[in-house]
């Protein structure tokens, strides 16, 4: 490699264009790199969804959850099979594993042929399928049109509408869809006691809409050179001609019309949800993006479109983006920038300190290099820069630097001794190029099995260990391909003094001095022995006594009220009690309350943490906090305080619950126990007696379970034999029930280009109470009037309003949320749980079971593979060791250090309050690849001087003595450029302050003990083999007397 430094050095001017070129690269992939908070993730996930409108939950599932889960059975590759059947509906949802997106591509065309195959009733409507995906799931943002008291619902929407078309131009929106998306109906309100007096039924009257509302087409017609399309018109042309429609003709002209007997209406589908935004009535839409694209070009296209929108609104009307990202994303991003620009300067003032104001610019500049190279290697990977990006620039920052310190002090130190410049470099780099290749592939080989952890958290952290690996890989390339040669032309002298060169002397000689005094007597035994026994019993103590997490996250700067309540509450009734929590929330102490930009009401919807719910008594307030520091414990706050006032207010804990929405990917629940059996009485039944039990845990919150009691019902059961006698049956009276109520389907209008259904039913007043239903009446084949009464029975009853099941068995699930200051909770509850479902319930309820889940299961999944692939990151590391050293003793020394950083990442853990998450767990076997470095140069220089032929003393303190400076130096930088996220100068993180502290005290505690543990180990290890050696010549000299 000497000819090649040579080369590069006597070259200066390809170094230097290769300088230019790479920043030149790096720039533009950086600008031409999508920009969004978070990664793209696509979660395995597969929704579909079948309609049979009108049909009870309970029948749902007999006629097509079944049938369907009978052709799905036997799909590969499915984690998790749930399905939820509801009234008109059964949505499927499949978790697929961790298989390649080809493989999920080829398992949703099987589903698609397993529906189709399923054998259903003919009223089926065509499945819906939906590929959730981390873009998808949640809206990028949502824009809300307000109207004052003068706004009718039609002006509102008519906008929505003009603006969905609008946003649904732009190239990287997935969808937008309207929240209130009720279909346009033309309503025929039937006056029953008019339509009686005229002996007209629905049915006649639907008819005869439908024979004044045609458009047919009756061919072709020849006439002389010209061909024409013949067709007959006679299609309503307006509410007028509807109106005046006749229903039953006379010879004589005295025409019945519909006008005599129902009221037309232009209206919309019964109101299932509305929505408010800081009191007004309002519309919301949300947009979802392509996994393509910048986020942050989006909203900025966005907020210049809805600029635009405004200005054409008439007076009264509004609009306004609620969760709005784009500030989220803009400061995330800033905030890991400037924490990278602090880290940075720190990294150039120590390097100043410790090497010349020279030489620590040379090795600055070395990581605008490395990052412009990393940045188009990532642009060819197709990564995004998002927060992950950023945080894995920051945390390689410190370590880019590593390589370059151990070159420039190398040179360094040969140009003190004397040697020219160039000389200085080229030999300088040279005697560190294997070290310095090992120490870099070992921090590869700790980080790069990370890609392969399974499931929805690897492949959303997936791109740090990338990033950290293409950075390290763009750093070698810096320092050894441009370093030498800036070093040779630029790089100081042998005058050349840094601050810190007399103190740094006086350090080595006392540290030499220590060395000296430690190695040749017993202590070092009691060091290399002692000190990692020592450790490894601190830390088996400290380890289990850390709260458990599975993601920690960073809160987004809003917070939602969810409330749910009885079922079969009214649209209006659900309503009211939302205004009643509004009012709660507005009651905030003024502080707090000059931070709420405003409070969205959602009534008869729910976006929760595991689904959206569409139903009457279901409702959620979102409350936008202005963005800023320390946003946690503002919101912690808050949401305290709103709970408290709702349980003054008599709502407790399973009616009204407050909760703090996360980034990052979708989560359970800390606990979810899982219920499955046959009878919905018993479920509900183990379900309150477990969250009696939970509720015995004071650090458990928001219990609760997914058990939906049905809404009331009236029932018809059928007299068949008056009902044969008059020749009736079910389906007329089903027929008639549905066109009373829900109307009757009779043709379209179509108007404003759309197409409207029109439905004649019975005037919406008309039924007062449930007998009234009684008085229905149906026309016979004979052509008389029954009263529904006479030929059915009323019944009143409960139905379901879901159906849930898991793994193709009915399911109710109990969960729980933690108390913020109670984090950790969880995995006792679960245990205690455990225990007392085997005690006290499974003897009374025979063939029940109980599975749990939730966050606390899959941080014992994800653990589990963590540590497969740090063992399988540690046997890289080992093997690299083992190729460099050609021993397999001196690597096991090297790997020491490891669980001394491990030590001190739990120290700092606990010292800083952070739960063991698996993001932490993440960093520490990244961490693990980064401690090795120091001890890998240590004792390659001392194995250098011992094959000069120092004795083992004088080379350990000569090699301990050279690299103090830069094992001091690269532990400095490499905590220097996480430290500022560690200290939360711009306010804490939850994700990455844990990883950048674990960082500070794991690789402070590593580099502190190794420069004594190491020598001692090295020391010992030698003494161990000389033992062993002269054992081995005794006996062999004795074999060879016997001889």
């Amino acid at each position: 490699m000497s000819i090649f430094f040579r080369w590069i050095v006597h070259n200066p001017l390809i170094a230097n264009l290769l300088t230019f070129c790479l920043l030149l690269g790096g720039g533009i992939a950086y600008r031409t790199m999508p920009q969004e908070y978070l990664p793209p993730v696509n979660l395995k996930w597969l929704i579909a969804v079948l309609s049979y409108p009108g049909v009870s939950a309970a029948d749902i599932e007999q006629i097509i959850t079944r049938p369907v889960e009978d052709e799905l059975e036997e799909i590969d590759f499915v984690n998790q099979f749930n399905s939820t059947s509801t009234e008109g509906s059964v949505e499927f949802s499949m978790q697929f594993e961790d298989i390649s997106l080809d493989e999920f591509e080829r398992q949703y065309q099987e589903v698609r042929q397993g529906v189709d195959r399923a054998d259903l009733p003919d009223g089926v409507l065509d499945p819906f399928y939906i590929k959730i995906k981390s873009s998808n799931f949640i809206p990028l943002v949502q824009i809300a049109l307000t109207g004052g008291a003068k706004i009718d619902y039609h002006q509102l929407r008519h906008r929505a509408e003009e603006l969905r078309d609008s946003i649904e131009s732009f190239w990287e929106v997935d969808r937008v869809f309207l929240y209130d998306d009720r279909e346009r109906q033309i309503h025929v309100e039937v006056d029953p006691p008019s339509a009686r007096a005229l002996s007209l039924s629905l049915d006649d009257l639907g008819r005869a809409l439908e024979m004044s509302n045609l458009d047919l087409p009756a061919g072709t017609l020849e006439l002389g050179s010209s061909e024409y399309l013949i067709r007959s018109a006679d299609q309503f042309r307006s509410l007028r001609d509807i109106r005046a429609a006749i229903v039953r003709p006379d010879p004589l002209g005295d025409h019945v019309r519909l006008n005599q007997v129902a009221t037309v209406r232009d209206t919309y589908a019964r109101e299932e949800a509305r929505s408010r935004l800081n009191g007004q009535r309002s519309i919301a839409l949300g947009v979802t993006k392509k996994d393509v694209g910048s986020s942050l070009d989006l909203l900025d296209k966005t907020h210049a479109l809805l600029a635009e929108f405004a200005v054409g609104l008439p007076p009264g009307i509004g609009v306004e983006l609620v969760n709005d990202t784009s500030i989220r994303v803009r400061n995330a991003l800033s905030n890991l920038q400037i924490n990278a620009l602090a880290g940075g300067l720190l990294v150039v003032f120590v390097l100043w300190m410790f090497l010349g104001l020279r030489n620590s610019l040379l090795a600055a500049v070395g990581i605008p290099v490395a990052f412009a190279f990393a940045f188009v290697l990532l642009k060819l990977t197709g990564a995004s820069i998002n927060e992950n990006t950023l945080f894995g620039l920051v945390l390689v920052l410190g370590m880019v630097v590593d390589d370059a310190i151990v070159v420039i002090e190398n040179v360094y130190r040969y140009i003190q001794a004397g040697h020219q410049r160039r000389q200085a470099a080229i030999e300088g780099t040279r005697e560190v190029l294997a070290p310095v290749l090992t120490s870099t592939l070992t921090t590869i080989a700790a980080f790069m099995p990370l890609v392969l952890l399974p499931g929805t958290i690897g492949e959303f952290l997936q791109v740090v260990p990338i990033t950290v690996s293409l950075t390290l890989l763009a750093s070698l390339v810096e320092c050894f391909a441009i370093l030498p040669s800036h070093i040779a032309d630029y790089g100081g002298n042998r005058d050349s003094r840094s601050p810190l060169d007399e103190p740094m002397a006086r350090l080595t000689r006392a540290y030499q001095a220590l060395l000296s005094r430690i190695l040749p007597s017993w202590p070092r035994y009691a060091i290399a022995l002692g000190v990692p026994l020592s450790i490894f019993a601190a830390s088996a103590y400290i380890f289990p006594q850390l709260r458990q997490e599975l993601f920690s996250s960073d809160p987004q700067s809003y917070f939602a009220v969810w409330l749910k309540l009885p079922e079969g509450t009214a649209l209006n009734e659900t309503d009211r009690h939302t205004r009643i929590l509004e009012a709660a929330v507005r009651r905030l102490p003024p502080d707090d309350l000059a931070l709420v930009e405003r409070i969205l009401v959602n009534v008869g919807v729910q976006n929760a943490a595991d689904r959206s719910y569409l139903r009457p008594n279901f409702a959620e307030l979102v409350v936008d906090v202005t963005d800023g520091p320390e946003m946690t414990d503002k919101l912690q706050r808050m949401v305290a305080f709103v709970r408290d006032e709702a349980r003054d207010l008599g709502y407790d804990d399973e009616v009204v619950q407050v909760k703090i929405i996360q980034t990052g990917p979708p989560k359970d629940a800390p606990l979810e126990a899982k219920i499955q059996g046959d009878d919905f009485a018993a479920l509900e039944e183990i379900a309150t007696l477990l969250k009696t039990h939970l509720k015995t845990y004071p650090g458990l919150v928001s219990i609760d379970d997914d058990f939906t009691a049905g809404k009331n019902e009236l029932i018809f059961r059928l007299r068949h034999e008056e009902a044969r006698r008059l020749g009736l049956n079910a389906a007329d009276v089903g027929g008639a029930l549905q066109g009373a109520l829900r109307g009757r389907p009779s043709g379209v209008y179509r108007a404003d280009d759309e197409e409207m259904p029109i439905l004649v039913r019975y005037r919406p007043d008309w039924f007062q109470t449930g007998a009234d239903l009684q008085d229905l009446e149906i026309r016979t084949p004979a052509g008389g009037f029954v009263n529904l009464g006479s030929v059915a029975d009323l019944e009143r009853g409960v139905g379901y309003s879901e159906i849930k099941r898991r793994d193709f068995r009915r399911t109710v699930t109990v969960f729980a949320d933690e108390a913020p200051d109670a984090l950790g909770t969880a995995a006792p509850a679960i245990e205690g749980l455990r225990g007392y479902f085997e005690r006290e319930v499974a003897p009374a309820y025979p063939g029940y079971n109980l599975i749990f889940g939730g966050q606390f299961q899959e941080f014992e999944r994800s653990f589990d593979n963590i540590i497969l692939l740090f063992s399988f990151g540690a046997l890289c590391i080992f093997f690299i060791l083992v190729v460099q050293f050609r021993s397999l003793l001196q690597p096991f020394i090297i790997l020491t250090t490891i669980p001394f950083a491990l030590a001190g990442a739990l120290l700092g853990l606990v010292l800083g309050g952070f739960p063991l998450s698996i993001t932490v767990i993440y960093g520490m076997v990244g961490l693990s690849g980064v401690v090795v470095n120091d001890s890998i140069v240590l004792i390659s220089f001392i194995n250098t001087a011992r094959a000069k032929g120092d004795e083992r003393l004088t080379a350990i303190l000569a090699g301990a003595g050279k690299r103090l400076r830069p094992i001091i130096l690269t532990t400095v930088t490499t905590i220097g450029g996480v430290l500022p996220i560690a200290l939360g100068l711009l306010g804490k993180s939850e994700v990455w302050s844990p990883l950048a502290t674990l960082i500070v005290f794991g690789l402070g505690a590593a580099s502190a003990l190794m420069l004594i543990v190491i020598p001692c180990l090295y020391f010992v290890v030698e003494d161990v083999r000389d033992f062993f050696r002269l054992r081995t010549a005794i006996l062999g000299q004795i074999l060879h007397e016997k001889e």
